[in-house]
Formats: C-alpha cells, sequence, structure tokens
C-alpha cells in the first residue's frame, strides 16, 4: 500500500509563491511508490488534512507560519509526522538574530549584527559601519533585503515600521553548503557558488526570475576553505538542531567563511541550489524526496 505524502504549500508569508513552485516540482517528481496530494495552506488546512488523512506532510512552505516552527506544532499536535526540523528548531533558526548566537556559541563567524526595534535606536549601531545589510528578521528568499552605504541609511531607517536586522556588509563570494540526512548520519553536499552581475547579490528578483546569474557546482574553493565550509554547515546544522536537511548561506573571503543564515526547508524549485547539490552528490530529485520521506516515517516507526 502506497504511503500518502501531502504536498503543503502557500500561506500568507510574502514566499508564497516560491512555496508554491517548490510543491509543484515535488509533485512533479514524486517517486511512484507515494501517493501524493497538494494542498494550500488556508483556514481549511485542518479539514484538508483530514479529508486526506497522509501518512505523512511535506511542508514545502517559506517563511511564516511553515518554516518557524508554527505548522511544524500544528502537525504535533494532530500526530502526523512531517519532513524537516522540529518545532523547535524551525523556530530558532528562522530567527537570524538568535541564530547569530547559536553560531557564535558553537565557535563560527558571522557577521556582525543588531537587532534595531525603534527609531531611538538608528543611531550609534550604522554610524560604526560604511556600509550595511537592512534584511527583515525572519523571512527568506533575500526578500526585504537591501545593501548600502551609510549615507543613504536614515531614510531607510525611517521606512522600516516593525524590527529588522541591521548587518555589516562582508564583501566576498555568495555561497551555500547543504546537509542531508542519510540513515540518521548528516553529510554534506556538494557546495554551490552563485555569481551574480558586479555590484549586484543574489536578490529576489536574480534567485527566481533572472538568467543573469550562474552557478557553480562544486563550488571552486581551495581545499582548506571548502572544509571549512564543510564542517560549519554541519556544525551550525547539528547546533541549531535542524533535521533531515538544511542549506547553510555563506560570504567566504580570501580566507574565512561567514554564516548569514540556515535554511530549515530549502527550496526545491527548478532554480534552487539545493536540489542541484543533490543531483550532483549522486541523488536525483526523486531519490532525494525518498530520502527526505523516508527519514520522516522512520521516525513513525522509531
Amino acid at each position: 500500500m502506497k504511503s500518502r505524502v501531502a504536498v503543503v504549500y502557500g500561506g500568507t508569508s510574502s514566499e508564497a509563491l516560491v512555496s508554491e513552485m517548490s510543491a509543484k516540482q515535488i509533485i512533479t517528481h514524486m517517486p511512484s511508490g507515494y501517493k501524493a496530494k497538494l494542498i494550500e495552506y488556508t483556514p481549511c488546512i485542518d479539514q484538508d488534512l483530514s479529508a486526506f488523512a497522509p501518512d505523512v506532510v511535506y511542508p514545502a512552505m517559506h517563511g511564516v507560519p511553515g518554516e518557524d516552527g508554527s505548522f511544524q506544532g500544528f502537525l504535533e499536535t494532530l500526530g502526523i509526522p512531517y519532513v524537516g526540523s522540529s518545532v523547535a528548531a524551525s523556530a530558532i533558526a528562522i530567527d537570524k538574530y538568535l541564530s547569530k548566537i547559536i553560531y557564535r556559541s558553537l565557535g563560527l563567524q558571522t557577521p556582525e549584527g543588531w537587532v534595531i526595534r525603534s527609531s531611538d535606536q538608528r543611531f550609534g549601531a550604522y554610524k560604526k559601519l560604511s556600509r550595511m545589510v537592512f534584511k527583515p528578521l525572519n523571512q527568506g528568499s533575500a526578500i526585504g533585503v537591501k545593501i548600502m552605504d551609510t549615507n543613504m541609511a536614515e531614510k531607510e531607517f525611517e521606512s522600516r515600521l516593525r524590527p529588522f536586522l541591521l548587518e555589516e556588509w562582508i564583501q566576498g563570494r555568495e555561497i551555500t553548503a547543504g546537509i542531508l540526512e542519510i540513515n540518521g548520519v548528516a553529510v554534506n553536499l556538494p557546495i554551490v557558488e552563485t555569481i551574480t552581475p558586479p555590484g549586484t547579490f543574489n536578490s529576489y528578483d536574480l534567485k527566481y526570475r533572472s538568467d543573469k546569474k550562474s552557478r557553480l557546482i562544486p563550488a571552486p574553493l581551495e581545499e582548506p576553505m571548502q572544509d571549512l565550509v564543510h564542517r560549519a554547515a554541519l556544525a551550525a546544522h547539528l547546533g541549531l538542531g535542524c533535521r533531515d536537511f538544511s542549506r547553510t548561506d555563506f560570504i567566504v573571503t580570501d580566507d574565512q567563511a561567514y554564516i548569514l543564515e540556515t535554511n530549515t526547508l530549502p527550496g526545491m524549485t527548478e532554480f534552487s541550489s539545493y536540489p542541484a547539490a543533490a543531483r550532483i552528490f549522486g541523488l536525483e530529485f526523486g531519490e532525494l524526496l525518498d530520502q527526505l520521506i523516508s527519514n520522516a516515517l522512520q521516525r513513525v516507526v522509531n
């Protein structure tokens, strides 16, 4: 009898469109040994899941509430196993500032950063920097990320109504490193480097709407730097308590690898680096899905 897999997508996040793109790719490549159904995250999600009665849920969701532990907690309450990290690990990893605290406790390098909660905090921290990065505290896909010089920052501060992360800008190469758990062991996937046009970064438009970037897999890093990135990605995965898989993003300079964030539900779109790295590792998309779903189902057995 085929295991029933509910692939849940959408929600209220600004990343809902990316979520739908991931979900459709997952359904397209789902191995024949599973009976899968696309289910949109709506106020009727409990009824829709009950009607399908899945053996496991694949949360193909990005941002809140699919990646911050909220949906995971809902599934825990229903007693439905799911792919990906637990409630606690999801909640920690999506918070970029809290993650920084964990990274530093593990001895990992990460850019300096400050949470700015009100206009009276805008002075001081940013004046230490010649160039800075503005980031939402809990969004991915580079949505809402801006890089600017200090003399342009005042207007940006005034326009931010919600707390945000202010981070020092570090010039370097954009690198991402995936982790996949196989038979209970977390293993490194090939490192990916994304190359964008001069003066740009891997923004939302370049991630999903542009052919003006290129990707190198494996990234052409010297062996010592490759080892450093692999060790840091693995340490971040384990230190945050991630499960099944993760993807950690870095800025790499000549002699250091700075962690930007760890994603607990890596994108699975046709443009995403995680399935591309898995393919170079030796796993086609369907085989990758089989591994992830098997991990979730095995937790029920155990």
